[in-house]
C-alpha cells in the first residue's frame, strides 16, 4: 500500500473515533501545536498495540500520527498537510516532550507548548486506550 493510501485510510479511521485531546493548527505559519498532554498521549499510544496512535485538531483538518522509529515509512518524507496527516516518530515525540521545542516534519513545524496554552478554559479530554480499556 502506498503512503498516500495509508494516510487516506488512517484519516477515515480517525474520523470514526472522536479524539478529545485537541491540538491547534495555524495554517498561516504551517505550525501544529501539541500540548504537553498531546505529546504524552501520543507517546503512550505507541505502547498500545490496538491503538490507532492518532489524535486530531479541533478543526478536524490535521491528524498527528505516532510511529515507532523503525516502522515502515518512518524515514519517508510526505508533504504532511497535503494528506492531512503529520507523522511523528518516537524520537521526534521524545524531543517534543520538552516544552518549547520544535521539530520540522516534511513541510510543517510541530511545536510543544505548555498545557495551560490549550487547556486554560477547560480540562483536557479523555483518551481511550483500547488494549487495556483505560481512559487516560
Amino acid at each position: 500500500m502506498t503512503q498516500r493510501l495509508k494516510c487516506a485510510w488512517i484519516v477515515g479511521q480517525l474520523r470514526k473515533v472522536k479524539a478529545e485531546s485537541i491540538m491547534r493548527w495555524d495554517e498561516s505559519t504551517r505550525t501544529l501545536e501539541l500540548s504537553e498532554r498531546n505529546v504524552a498521549v501520543l507517546r503512550l499510544k505507541l505502547t498500545d498495540p490496538l491503538s490507532a496512535r492518532m489524535i486530531q485538531t479541533g478543526c478536524g483538518r490535521i491528524i498527528a500520527r505516532a510511529i515507532a522509529d523503525d516502522d515502515e515509512g518512518a524515514t519517508e518524507v510526505v508533504p504532511a498537510v497535503a494528506e492531512g496527516v503529520v507523522t511523528l516518530t518516537a524520537s521526534e515525540l521524545e524531543r517534543l516532550s520538552t516544552v518549547g521545542t520544535s521539530v520540522v516534519v516534511a513541510d510543517v513545524t510541530v511545536s510543544s507548548v505548555p498545557n495551560s496554552k490549550h487547556y486554560g478554559d477547560r480540562p483536557p479530554g479523555a483518551m481511550y486506550m483500547p488494549t487495556s480499556g483505560d481512559i487516560v
